[in-house]
């Protein structure tokens, strides 16, 4: 029996068509993964630091290769992680008493320095769900998401185009999935293995392509910023949100979007 499509709205943002041309100190997000170790945070660091890999394993290094120098563990509360028939945990929140995760969508983007800059000002770290080809192209930033990578935030898959996960077949998901990550093993040598689907919307299709391209797990959240509403807060009233959000929060935000970006965001 097929199950109910899962959705979660990111705010009101352009549709995209399959296969079209293809701040603050914060808390990271961090994701429990069964089986695996717990990282505790180093002192004085506001975070936990989320990879793309277990690079303890030995799928990890042959994907990362032997330079791989990041080993800490993820770990986030799953809303469901009981399925009989999928691998593949869905995440929306974090487990760890005193995190925040802070996660930014659809880049890189013209505003990607800035926040950088923000997050390095602040010995922070962020998880990154970023496209192939939708507010610029992936193979334009390349040295920022190295940049990034080399820092130890997340990068991973949001798929190539920001397309209707929900609404393709198995090889169109599939297809988008594989743009994504060979983009990323050329530019990082990591192929990702945590995925946010665009809008929030998933089905059991999206989560059988994921377990089987090996995926460990599908990052929702479990509060949205606001910024990508077509009459977004200002920067003042995300502020405020952020105070208002409670523990363990995993905030989705876009780093497409100058009123995220481009004002750092105050010690909560």
């Amino acid at each position: 029996m097929m199950m109910m499509m899962m959705a979660q709205s990111a705010g009101i943002k352009k549709s995209k068509q399959w296969f079209t041309s293809m701040i603050r100190p914060v808390m990271i997000l961090v994701i429990h993964v069964l089986a695996l170790t717990v990282v505790q945070p180093r002192q004085h660091t506001p975070a936990f630091v989320l990879n793309n890999i277990d690079a303890d394993s030995q799928d990890a290094r042959q994907v990362m290769g032997p330079d791989a120098n990041h080993n800490q563990l993820p770990f986030i509360s799953a809303l469901d992680t009981a399925r009989a028939d999928f691998a593949v945990p869905v995440y929306t929140t974090c487990s760890a008493p005193g995190s925040f995760a802070l996660t930014f969508d659809d880049g890189p983007s013209e505003f990607s320095s800035n926040l950088d800059g923000t997050l390095d000002g602040s010995n922070s770290k962020a998880s990154f769900f970023i496209n192939g080809n939708n507010f610029g192209c992936i193979y334009d930033y390349a040295e920022r998401l190295v940049d990034r990578f080399n820092k130890g935030h997340l990068i991973a898959s949001h798929t190539w185009s920001h397309v209707h996960s929900n609404e393709g077949t198995y090889d169109q998901i599939a297809f988008q999935l594989e743009l994504i990550e060979n983009a990323m093993i050329k530019i990082l040598g990591v192929k990702p293995l945590y995925f946010r689907p665009p809008y929030g919307e998933y089905n059991e299709v999206v989560l059988q392509v994921l377990q089987d391209r090996g995926y460990r797990g599908l990052i929702l959240w479990s509060e949205d910023s606001g910024d990508s509403l077509e009459a977004p807060p200002s920067s003042s009233e995300i502020i405020e949100s952020y105070r208002s959000y409670p523990d363990q929060t995993n905030v989705l935000n876009h780093e497409t979007q100058s009123s995220t970006v481009n004002e750092p965001l105050p010690q909560k």
